[in-house]
């Protein structure tokens, strides 16, 4: 299986570290400042890692471009992401210092096609220590989605992120904006609800205690339907 693992801050050797991996079962490559690209105009870096990827099995490529905020994002990701019998890749990534693209691709004829328009989604800076990605079924119908975590507060350690969910009929990606407002998303399968779980701050009082946030959905949106207040 040809598979190539990724982290990096530059894609000045992207044609060259494409080619020159593919027989390796696992590349791993260390994060490292990059001085000479400005991170715009990444829509052409995404285009070229797919032409080289093209005979992959899978790929975790994730560079982060610049030596100081607003960092630039170049994400992508090969592998039977949504069906066991069929390759899918996803890209995110910047197109200024508050957006990133988002494109889900499909695999036919050896080429990689994009399945839709990118989609957009917004964030006010990040740090890459933050980043990261978690594929798992937020919606219950049976499909893996994407989590994107690009927040983590200093005090409490909250994460913060979005979630998108996929469409198996058009076999992309859809936003959902509200969820980058709840802290430390868990899923809980067995009641089909979307766990939120908020910590007090040790530092601020002597009272401990957690704060737990049921969210379902209604209408392909998130909503509030509970919470609870709980002494540690």
């Amino acid at each position: 299986m040809k598979k190539l693992i990724m982290r990096s801050f530059t894609i000045l050797i992207l044609t060259t570290s494409l080619a020159c991996c593919r027989s390796a079962d696992t590349v791993d490559a260390n994060r490292s400042a990059d001085t000479a690209t400005t991170g715009f105009g990444l829509a052409d870096s995404v285009e070229r890692l797919a032409q080289e990827s093209v005979g992959l099995d899978s790929l975790n490529y994730i560079s982060f471009l610049g030596e100081m905020k607003p960092y630039k994002l170049l994400y992508f990701n090969i592998g039977n992401l949504y069906f066991k019998d069929s390759k899918n890749a996803i890209a995110l990534y910047s197109v200024n210092d508050t957006t990133i693209e988002f494109l889900v691709f499909e695999k036919g004829n050896n080429a990689w096609t994009a399945t839709s328009a990118p989609g957009r989604l917004f964030i006010y800076e990040f740090s890459p220590a933050f980043f990261r990605t978690q594929y798992e079924d937020f919606n219950f119908d049976g499909i893996p989605d994407l989590y994107v975590n690009f927040y983590t507060t200093v005090r409490v350690a909250d994460s913060h992120g979005y979630v998108l969910t996929f469409d198996a009929d058009s076999k992309s990606l859809k936003l959902h904006e509200e969820t980058v407002n709840i802290p430390n998303i868990s899923v809980d399968r067995k009641t089909q609800a979307i766990i939120s779980t908020e910590f007090s701050n040790p530092n601020d009082s002597e009272e401990q205690y957690k704060i737990v946030s049921i969210y379902r959905w209604t209408e392909d949106t998130l909503k509030l339907t509970s919470t609870n207040k709980i002494p540690i």
